[in-house]
């Protein structure tokens, strides 16, 4: 991921990512003026931070994770976005905004942004085409599983993060994912959240990684289930459930 650049891939890749951009901020737009847009544009202002990105279809300038809140809830908002079929995941909604958002923090260039864009799309595809149709059937939606890792592989390219900070991102991702369907039940507001709340857990996970802390690199294999003891074999009798 990080030795990506928009050299590796044919000039249609980088056409089709660029419409993905504009296909996307103008699924932001769309939503910015309904009112789950204002509820979720005013909440990213409640959280504030410095003053590095904008929210988009407002005026708020927020913290990168914060704006990442408000304009990937925005791009799906409608549910006009794109969506990859096979891996049934909307990607533009969480790598484009989190581009955008910490591209813009750390005023990188158009060019790193979209190779950002290419890099969390690639990554949040991967990761659906492994188990196709299997979260849907365990009453969860694939793009906020997937999202936090697609949004983590785009901040922490445009953040600079080393390999291993960005394996530790990846991991702590994997106890972010979160995101469960049912909001089928009576239509409430939660899926379009999804991908908002992915990109802002995989920009935090991008910055707690950049400042030391760590995540399991195994957070792909699962390596634990088959060799940890027991509940029986580890309780004590002052342990706390």
């Amino acid at each position: 991921m990080s030795g990506f650049s928009l050299g590796a891939v044919t000039p249609a890749v980088s056409a089709q990512a660029t419409l993905l951009v504009l296909d996307t901020l103008g699924s932001c737009l769309a939503s910015s003026r309904q009112d789950f847009g204002r509820s979720v544009t005013e909440a990213a202002g409640r959280l504030g931070g410095a003053p590095e990105s904008v929210v988009i279809g407002s005026k708020a300038r927020v913290a990168a994770a914060a704006a990442t809140l408000a304009n990937g809830t925005l791009a799906h908002g409608l549910d006009f976005d794109d969506t990859r079929e096979d891996a049934i995941v909307h990607t533009g909604c969480v790598a484009v905004t989190t581009a955008l958002a910490v591209g813009e923090a750390v005023e990188a260039s158009g060019r790193a942004a979209l190779e950002a864009t290419i890099v969390a799309v690639e990554v949040m595809c991967r990761i659906g085409l492994a188990v196709p149709g299997r979260f849907h059937a365990r009453h969860y939606h694939p793009t906020a599983l997937t999202g936090s890792f697609a949004a983590a592989a785009a901040a922490g390219r445009l953040y600079g993060l080393t390999e291993d900070q960005l394996v530790h991102a990846l991991g702590i991702c994997g106890s972010q994912a979160s995101g469960i369907i049912e909001y089928l039940a009576d239509g409430s507001w939660t899926k379009r959240l999804h991908p908002g709340w992915a990109a802002h857990a995989g920009v935090t996970a991008a910055l707690l990684a950049r400042a030391g802390f760590t995540g399991p690199e195994t957070v792909f294999e699962e390596r634990t289930a088959s060799t940890r003891p027991s509940r029986a074999a580890t309780r004590r009798p002052d342990w706390r459930r």
